[in-house]
């Protein structure tokens, strides 16, 4: 049996009053919902539905943690950031 090689996983941790609001409104996942201690599955999409970031969500007392393929993260930082030199869609 041959085994695939592992995906490289990449962290981004949120913090600060508007991080629900925030991540809910770009994601197709219910933050809103979510207590400290659980998680769920989410998807970044573009205006127009196109699929930009697969997205596993965690939520703690004071902050949210996104895990993403490692390849995602600087994106989706340029991105959530508004860095208009890294946040090419496309990508």
């Amino acid at each position: 049996m041959k085994l695939l090689p592992p995906i490289p996983r990449g962290l981004l941790r949120m913090t600060g009053a508007d991080r629900v609001k925030f991540l809910h409104g770009l994601t197709t996942g219910n933050v809103k919902a979510l207590k400290p201690g659980e998680s769920h599955r989410s998807i970044h999409t573009s205006p127009k539905g196109k699929v930009l970031a697969l997205l596993s969500v965690f939520a703690e007392a004071d902050s949210l943690w996104v895990e993403t393929d490692a390849d995602r993260v600087a994106w989706l930082k340029a991105v959530w950031l508004d860095d208009p030199e890294d946040s090419n869609p496309e990508t």
